[in-house]
């Protein structure tokens, strides 16, 4: 005697398949909970600063948009590390080689320590997928991996300067 199952249980229903979840993550370096307040190397406790879990089983993190004070040199760019999003650049600068990515300054010509938004799509792909996130460092750097400093923003000090970035995150919850 042949049962048949037909209408039991259908693995290829949507109902049954995990579906991707996406969430906005904005960070102000001004919310870090370092003692010494530096925009430009910080960490970010995703459960201590924002109050959030961790984020689990991360597919892919986009950086949608950034903000980064205008230095006072010839400088074009800055070089963005995350040590959880490492090795997606190659360059012949040794210092960005294996950094997250690198951040334009789409108006050179703005004013020192003024911020213009920039529009970037910046793809951060894990496979396998990233197990987990509650902390993000950031560094950000000048050519050659040179620190910025407050020299670089003619006695602007750096209480007075933030970075910003908007993130959206793939996820299987």
């Amino acid at each position: 005697m042949e049962k048949h199952f037909s209408n039991a249980f259908n693995l290829n229903d949507d109902k049954y398949i995990k579906k991707t979840k996406k969430r906005l993550l904005f960070i102000d370096s001004r919310d870090c909970l370092e003692d010494v307040h530096n925009p430009f190397n910080f960490t970010i406790k995703l459960d201590k600063t924002i109050g959030i879990d961790q984020y689990r089983n991360i597919e892919k993190i986009e950086l949608k948009n950034y903000g980064i004070p205008k230095m006072s040199n010839k400088e074009h760019y800055v070089i963005l590390d995350i040590p959880d999003f490492f090795d997606y650049l190659d360059s012949s600068d040794n210092a960005s080689h294996r950094s997250s990515c690198i951040l334009y300054y789409n108006d050179t010509s703005q004013s020192t320590g003024n911020v213009k938004q920039s529009y970037e799509n910046h793809e951060f792909d894990f496979e396998p997928r990233l197990s987990a996130l509650n902390n993000l460092k950031f560094k950000i750097t000048k050519h050659g991996g040179n620190e910025i400093s407050s020299s670089d923003f003619l006695g602007i000090t750096f209480s007075d300067l933030y970075t910003t970035f908007l993130f959206e995150i793939s996820y299987l919850p």
